[in-house]
């Protein structure tokens, strides 16, 4: 007896206007020569090559360069903890072998008795090309001007004694995020500490920083988005924002954010209004385990898991047809071989079952029909994307095959 077919059909996307359908490449180890499926870090050059680490033993490479089409692999003496990309598009990363490297077309190694940990993250080159890495295991921060190593702690600064989790650069001085001890400016003229007992920050764990468009700098504390422009506070509530690694910006002013927390992880788009959370359970992202996360120029949206591999999400598709106003029917539910698709129009479509990992396990051509039937019967059990498209239409949904 040929099995059941369960198909639960989820309308994934929808817009008043215009349906934004995203679409999704998967980069790992079976499908291209990526050298493994564990992303630590990311940041692009200054011709939009995308570097990524990764930080665990091991003889594959520990470092690779994707410039859209093939992965270039680096380093299999040790593995890297964070990478950045300076304002000349240098990039710089620290490693387990306790150095730091420049890489402008060759590898520059740069070492100090204050480097004197395997965990050397998070890194951050100011617009003076100063570099600033944090020393992991013995909780200070270090200065490197090109010439000179400064160390900085809570003996010698107004830097709190507690982990920092992040860097960026606000307003001509360098802001820092701590585990425990809230916002700190750690500036030339001026160093203050920003906590819940005198500033509106909602909790003394900051997760991620960004500079933002014009004089903000965004902040992640669990539970809330927020950003701080010298002078004023913003906060946007979500109870599923309970961890982040990283903030963007797209060109049209969205705000996106990786959680890498397990159960409630995945990448959150927040419009100003509106928030979108794309993880495991509604979208082809193969794991919440996100530890680093990148928009390029196009609005490309680049994610690193750990242990699934790069995803490139591109979340501007545009359509013409109105989602709301469409009668669209996938049925029967459940099925049993047949996959039959209602639309209200007659026309040349193409049709797709696609695995969450980016594999087209189904594609047809349909020529001026309205109604078609895609055989399923061969699929293995599992979540697909069913995606439909003409001239003027994107259709995407979720079907389940039970």
């Amino acid at each position: 007896m040929k099995k059941s077919i369960f198909l639960v059909v989820i309308l994934l996307f929808q817009n008043s206007t215009f349906c934004q359908t995203p679409t999704w490449k998967i980069y790992n180890t079976s499908n291209s020569n990526i050298p493994w499926n564990k992303f630590k870090a990311m940041d692009f050059d200054e011709v939009g090559n995308l570097w990524g680490c990764y930080d665990n033993s091991g003889t594959v490479p520990h470092l690779t360069k994707f410039d859209g089409d093939t992965f270039i692999n680096f380093m299999t003496t040790a593995w890297v903890n964070d990478i950045i990309s300076d304002n000349d598009g240098d990039m710089w990363l620290t490693t387990s072998n306790m150095e730091l490297q420049k890489y402008n077309g060759n590898f520059t190694i740069y070492t100090n008795a204050l480097l004197n940990s395997p965990w050397l993250e998070p890194i951050f080159v100011d617009p003076a090309f100063n570099v600033w890495i944090v020393n992991n295991n013995n909780s200070y921060l270090i200065k490197f001007n090109g010439s000179n190593w400064v160390k900085y702690d809570h003996t010698n600064s107004c830097l709190p004694a507690s982990s920092i989790l992040c860097l960026n650069f606000f307003k001509n001085d360098l802001w820092l995020g701590t585990a425990d001890s809230g916002l700190v400016k750690f500036g030339n003229i001026q160093c203050m500490v920003y906590k819940t007992t005198n500033s509106p920050l909602p909790s003394n764990r900051i997760l991620a920083l960004q500079k933002g468009v014009g004089d903000t700098l965004w902040f992640v504390c669990p539970g809330n988005l927020g950003y701080f422009d010298g002078t004023n506070w913003k906060m946007y509530a979500n109870a599923n924002l309970i961890s982040a690694n990283s903030i963007q910006f797209d060109s049209k002013g969205c705000i996106w954010i990786s959680n890498p927390d397990f159960t409630k992880g995945g990448i959150f788009k927040f419009d100003r209004t509106n928030w979108t959370i794309y993880s495991k359970s509604n979208s082809p992202i193969p794991t919440n385990q996100i530890l680093d996360m990148k928009v390029d120029d196009e609005d490309n949206v680049w994610i690193a898991t750990w242990g699934s591999g790069l995803v490139k999400m591109s979340p501007y598709t545009s359509s013409i047809i109105d989602y709301k106003s469409v009668n669209i029917s996938v049925y029967p539910n459940p099925a049993s071989d047949n996959l039959l698709v209602s639309l209200p129009v007659t026309d040349n479509y193409k049709a797709e079952i696609v695995s969450l990992s980016g594999q087209i396990n189904i594609s047809s051509q349909i020529f001026n029909q309205s109604n078609f039937t895609l055989d399923v019967s061969n699929l293995e059990e599992g979540c697909y994307i069913l995606k439909i498209q003409s001239q003027t239409i994107n259709y995407c949904y979720k079907i389940i095959k039970q």
